[in-house]
């Protein structure tokens, strides 16, 4: 088992907790006011309730998962939502960042370019698409959402950048051991 130097959290958001009580609460009285008159009306009402009641569970989830989004070893770094997890340095063939910007937030991803197309082709049919999607709108291969960490994502750019850049070992080791003192 790999033991991880580095571990990078979510930061926690109780929006969506709220999110998820509104969507029980709306399922609730959607089914307490159900009488003959208004079965069809509240059908459609408690199908539509059950669709955003499935995404409040994911973000739920999300929310309430404590394992790290990113964790780091010299040897490799490991993205728990990602395919495949765990990536050595040597099949990092890029680092960058990528902005979007919409009407109503401004997200960061770190993204990598792999060297080796193989590590790729393990990918289940999903992740394959999600890939050639993200390729083809400019992002990385794999992509680690920064704005949702808690670590700032510009240092956690920095940090990966350099130990895919560097191939001695005892230099990688050093480096992170260096990180191993601030808070993540």
């Amino acid at each position: 088992m790999e033991i991880f130097a580095l571990n990078f959290y979510r930061k926690k958001n109780s929006n969506l907790l709220y999110i998820l009580l509104f969507g029980f609460l709306t399922a609730l009285l959607a089914y307490i006011g159900i009488t003959q008159e208004t079965k069809n009306i509240l059908g459609i009402i408690i199908i539509a309730g059950m669709f955003f009641d499935g995404f409040c569970l994911f973000f739920l989830y999300m929310t309430l998962d404590n394992r790290p989004l990113v964790a780091i070893n010299e040897n490799g770094l490991k993205a728990i939502y990602h395919q495949p997890s765990f990536i050595k340095w040597e099949d990092i063939k890029e680092v960058f960042e990528q902005t979007t910007s919409g009407q109503y937030s401004n997200d960061t991803f770190i993204c990598l370019n792999l060297k080796n197309k193989r590590l790729l082709e393990k990918q289940n049919l999903y992740y394959k698409f999600g890939t050639w999607i993200n390729t083809k709108t400019g992002f990385g291969e794999i992509n680690i959402w920064g704005s949702i960490l808690k670590f700032s994502s510009q240092e956690l750019l920095f940090i990966l950048s350099y130990l895919a850049t560097e191939k001695d070992v005892k230099k990688r080791r050093k480096f992170i051991n260096s990180y191993k003192m601030k808070v993540f």
